[in-house]
């Protein structure tokens, strides 16, 4: 039984918009020349398979977990829905991302989605490639993976899905890891995956963990984008650590609003570390995460108080997000011995004032907020349902004026530069525009010129703090420790006035403390880890901070603004700020990765425990030292590499920007300039276009 069942109205009422887009493709075909039909078409088929979709007998509630990949959305689905078993497994790359889909069954049952022959067959072409682009490397990747597991991938192609039966969470988390974990037997061959679960709080439910828009294989992309089109509530995680970057900002403000997502849950993940990042300038954990959360609220306030956000209705409820560790909600509900070694991590890290306790993890956590906004929007579905059902003719209503406005508004505007131009005028137009943008591109080259330098002061930066928090690392503090020692001595018991006594004795106990000085190997050990997250976490935080993406967007359209007369000539600054936004979204920021297990074995394997002697202390800390110092230049030189890679990007940026705009500009007035050659007959070719508007209704 579907949750809603269209009406005769609902029909009559779909019939009539589909019939509109109809009859203006119709209207407007005699002139498919001069305007885009395949815009009014796109329209149609949209409106159509969101209201099939919608309408469906089995339609669930679609709530989606969208965040990037290291967002945390599998420990966060694992926390909200196993009870923080590890059933989903991490996807530590983009090619171990797949999308998830949760649902009720009755029987319990993983079904496995493989990628078809078709879409092997390109991932093997790309393989070949040699490119280093996302897509080309998770190919290589992808194919490495199989060859290593020596697996045959068109034995399971051609099957084209698989179907495994469990009977316990347990049981799940072994056969799902086999598909889906980062060393499974057959992660490399497997797109999507479903998991059934007998759980009746799940029914009319369907949750999904997406890899993300920026996955690096694109037919799960695709499968993405299809998901989010019809997603009705998003859980949107964005690590608080990197909050709210640009490719957050890309996915939020590009894809939810149009895709006719009403409502949105902004999580901040992995609070942990966004508190042990402010944990030093902090006297206590409690004043960290007071201070942490302040700072990242006025960060989602500063960003969703704009007015060119686009994110309509859902910006409400992004400016206040809420933030969670589900790492640290796990750990409040066991005993530290019970840790993993990224809990103790996490343990050592937020514990700098030794008051870290149970309650205070709990509250790190914060999962039970969370969790009442789940069941809210389970409780809701009804009403958030009928919200969407309402909002389809609106929406799409929305969407075909906006495209109608702007066919007529182009056709106007060729008309009336036709009607004012001949082809001379025209050339001088264009050769005055193409004066123009030499200043552009001057102006251009100053604001990317400043992002540039601004990366080499960073880099300076950055590479001062590497070496004083190798400095910090490098030392070994001594602890006191101390041990009661026991003597017994034998005292006479004998009496000169009792015989009976004469030779017997007893044993008389007496026990002292001494104190001794100690250094110990875990120490050791954890302030290698600690180096190395804070050298990675660092440094990316380093691309982040000098490179401001909304500040460099608002220099280029100024410099657009300054340089072009826009009421005398033919281009609508929107398309500027598209071509703006298309360039800066090319920016990838580099993500830091260092194994350091060898320097952690050499250490471990010639001292554990507690170091007494004081030879041994000092072999202990010259160890130490010299395992610091060799990852200080391995993150010096990884970090130099990436600088000078990232310089290369922005320099590419630079140069292809103005050209852009003239390649834009010279198409435009050479199909110009052709229309003037039968002038007259192109401006009734466009009158009678604007007059065909004027009937679409």
């Amino acid at each position: 039984m579907n949750l809603f069942e269209k009406t005769t109205q609902d029909e009559q009422k779909f019939a009539e918009f589909t019939a509109k887009i109809d009859s203006a493709v119709d209207t407007l075909s005699p002139y498919s020349d001069y305007v885009d039909l395949s815009l009014l078409k796109k329209v149609r088929e949209s409106f159509t398979a969101k209201t099939d979709d919608f309408f469906r007998l089995d339609r669930k509630l679609n709530i989606g977990v969208i965040g990037q990949v290291k967002a945390g959305k599998s420990t966060f689905l694992n926390t909200l829905l196993f009870g923080g078993k590890k059933v989903l497994p991490s996807a530590a790359t983009p090619k171990t991302a797949s999308l998830t889909k949760i649902e009720y069954s009755e029987e319990n049952k993983l079904v496995i989605e493989y990628y078809s022959a078709e879409e092997w067959r390109l991932l093997e072409d790309n393989a070949k490639v040699e490119s280093e682009e996302n897509e080309f490397v998770a190919a290589r990747e992808i194919m490495k993976m199989c060859s290593e597991k020596g697996i045959d991938p068109y034995k399971y192609i051609s099957e084209g899905s698989g179907e495994i039966r469990f009977d316990s969470a347990e049981q799940l988390m072994e056969r799902l890891d086999d598909y889906v974990g980062e060393d499974g037997t057959y992660t490399a061959l497997v797109k999507n995956v479903t998991i059934y679960i007998n759980n009746p709080d799940l029914k009319d439910i369907s949750v999904v963990d997406t890899p993300g828009l920026n996955d690096a294989i694109v037919s799960r992309t695709d499968r993405t984008r299809q998901f989010i089109e019809l997603c009705d509530v998003v859980f949107f995680l964005s690590r608080t650590s990197q909050f709210l970057d640009k490719n957050d900002m890309r996915l939020l403000t590009s894809q939810l609003p149009q895709k006719g997502v009403k409502r949105v849950v902004m999580v901040g993940s992995q609070f942990d570390g966004a508190i042990h990042d402010n944990i030093y300038n902090c006297d206590s954990i409690s004043e960290a995460i007071t201070q942490t959360a302040e700072q990242l609220r006025d960060r989602a306030r500063s960003i969703f108080s704009r007015n060119d956000t686009a994110l309509g209705a859902v910006a409400d409820s992004c400016r206040n997000p809420i933030f969670i560790s589900a790492m640290c909600h796990n750990m409040s509900e066991k005993d530290s011995n019970e840790y993993d070694s990224q809990e103790r991590c996490v343990d050592g890290n937020l514990n700098e004032y030794g008051d870290l306790t149970k309650d205070v993890l709990k509250n790190i956590g914060n999962i039970d907020e969370v969790r009442g906004i789940y069941e809210r929007v389970i409780a809701e579905k009804d009403e958030t349902m009928s919200e969407k059902a309402r909002g389809f003719i609106p929406t799409s209503e929305n969407e075909l004026k906006t495209v109608l406005d702007d066919m007529k508004n182009s056709a106007q505007k060729n008309a009336e530069l036709l009607r004012s131009s001949d082809k001379e005028e025209l050339t001088k137009q264009k050769n005055f525009l193409s004066s123009q943008i030499n200043g552009i591109k001057s102006s251009a080259e100053m604001v990317f010129g400043e992002m540039l330098a601004s990366i080499e002061r960073s880099k300076i930066e950055t590479l001062h703090q590497l070496r004083d928090i190798s400095l910090d690392c490098a030392k070994l503090n001594d602890k006191q420790g101390s041990e009661t020692h026991t003597s017994s001595h034998r005292v006479s018991d004998s009496k000169w006035y009792r015989p009976s006594t004469w030779g017997k004795s007893h044993v008389e106990y007496s026990s002292y403390t001494t104190s001794y000085t100690y250094v110990d190997a875990s120490d050791a050990l954890e302030n290698i880890r600690n180096f190395s997250n804070e050298a990675c976490s660092g440094i990316e935080k380093s691309f982040y901070d000098s490179v401001d993406i909304i500040g460099t967007k608002r220099k280029l359209l100024n410099v657009i603004v300054e340089n072009f007369d826009t009421s005398n000539e033919m281009y609508d600054p929107q398309l500027f700020r598209l071509l703006t936004e298309q360039t800066l979204n090319q920016i990838e920021f580099p993500v830091m990765d260092m194994d350091v297990s060898a320097e952690q074995s050499a250490i471990s394997s010639k001292f554990s425990g507690e170091i007494r002697s004081g030879s041994d202390r000092s072999a202990l800390r010259s160890l130490l030292a010299d395992a610091i110092q060799r990852l200080l230049k391995t993150f010096e030189g990884k970090f130099t590499n990436e600088v000078a890679a990232f310089r290369k990007i922005i320099e590419t940026m630079k140069n292809d920007f103005a050209s852009r705009l003239i390649g834009n500009i010279e198409a435009e007035f050479d199909r110009l300039v052709s229309q003037l050659e039968n002038k007259e007959n192109e401006i009734r070719n466009y009158e009678n276009i604007l007059a065909l508007f004027s009937n679409i209704k």
